[in-house]
């Protein structure tokens, strides 16, 4: 579902992972979240971030990704910003990037 979204060697964690849920089984967004944070005691959205920040740190150790920029990494790993892929590695490392 997060990982192996996309095309050939360059796969990632599609930003809509919430709503292809959603789609897929047919039940609510909120119905999704309630289950990440009462069964596997965790938030969605912080699961997604960790889906995407592995997938982040896999391609910075890849060294066929030289030529790209942090920016387009960021872009590929599923953040929809700059300013998102630095919250996200804030909230999951607990320093700035």
């Amino acid at each position: 579902m997060f990982e192996n979204a996309g095309s050939g060697a360059e796969k990632g964690v599609r930003p809509e992972a919430s709503m292809t849920c959603n789609a897929v089984m047919g039940v609510p967004k909120h119905h999704l979240y309630y289950c990440y944070n009462i069964f596997l005691q965790t938030h969605f959205t912080r699961m997604r971030a960790e889906c995407r920040m592995r997938h982040l740190k896999r391609m910075l150790q890849d060294g066929n990704n030289g030529h790209m920029t942090l920016d387009a990494i960021d872009l590929s790993s599923g953040f929809s910003s700059a300013t998102a892929f630095r919250k996200a590695f804030r909230e999951v490392t607990g320093i700035p990037p």
